[in-house]
């Protein structure tokens, strides 16, 4: 009988402790990084509209051989960058069809792993899967990121990656184990 009272009564605070209980959570705050800045639970990330330039392949020239209209094409666009870099916008963009019927991009179908600068060298690593075409391709797809890329002031050259590590090529015609610029791929 004690031991029926005993639970009965251990019963009887848990519930009177869980009724003073709210099924509301209030979490506080952390504190500002600094006194001018506060976080607000709920807002938009801040996204800035800027101004890039992306090289486009010239369908032109890739039908006919007629560099005279050039290879590549220059556009300005118009991008909000959120949480992506400007470099990863601008790869991003490229793999993009750039919906002029005179233009087209050869980086749609590449699998880009990922896009990252450091100390004036944009690293681009691409996945080794896709990799397959002739040096027309290859050339197309350098000159539109080394273009691309080195339109900003802070890219100077551009590594291109296979899987995380330098290669000799990304199809087997033109070398890529150091560091392209606009002379090199031009």
């Amino acid at each position: 009988m004690i031991k029926k009272l005993g639970l009965l009564m251990l019963t009887l605070v848990t519930l009177a402790n869980l009724s003073g209980c709210s099924t509301e959570r209030f979490v506080e705050a952390p504190p500002p990084a600094n006194e001018n800045s506060y976080d607000i639970v709920g807002s938009e990330p801040q996204e800035d509209e800027v101004t890039i330039t992306v090289y486009y392949a010239n369908n032109d020239y890739i039908m006919t051989g007629d560099d005279s209209s050039g290879k590549i094409i220059p556009v300005e666009k118009h991008v909000s960058v959120g949480d992506k870099t400007i470099e990863k916008m601008i790869v991003a963009e490229l793999q993009m069809e750039p919906g002029e019927e005179k233009l087209t991009t050869l980086l749609a179908n590449l699998n880009v792993l990922s896009v990252d600068t450091v100390e004036g060298i944009a690293y681009v690593d691409i996945s080794g899967e896709q990799l397959s075409g002739g040096s027309l391709m290859e050339s197309m797809i350098l000159l539109q990121l080394v273009y691309s890329l080195t339109e900003l002031d802070e890219v100077e050259a551009v590594q291109v990656l296979v899987d995380g590590s330098k290669a000799d090529s990304l199809m087997g015609h033109i070398e890529i184990r150091e560091p392209l610029t606009r002379e090199d791929v031009g």
